[in-house]
């Protein structure tokens, strides 16, 4: 992803943990693009912090997936990426 976002010239925040993201939450507009990984530890997925995400104004949440979710257990306001190059440019 950040590979991708870097060849348009797109700047890219990786975050390795949730909480250092929530903890830097604050300088990020409410429109801002927030991609996840679905898999972030076994306490947190990724539908779990958009849900956060989503109770705190933020409006452009994207979950990236190497599996195809039926569309139940997608929350409204997520859209899920399957993980390949075609999919991701298409959100950038």
């Amino acid at each position: 992803l950040k590979f991708v976002m870097g060849e348009r010239g797109l700047i890219t925040d990786t975050y390795t943990n949730p909480d250092d993201f929530l903890n830097n939450l604050s300088k990020y507009l409410k429109d801002t693009k927030i991609i996840t990984d679905y898999k972030l530890n076994n306490l947190f997925n990724g539908f779990d912090l958009a849900e956060k995400l989503h109770g705190l104004g933020y409006t452009k949440l994207y979950v990236m997936s190497g599996k195809d979710f039926d569309k139940q257990s997608v929350p409204p306001y997520v859209t899920v990426i399957l993980k390949d190059i075609e999919n991701l440019e298409r959100i950038v």
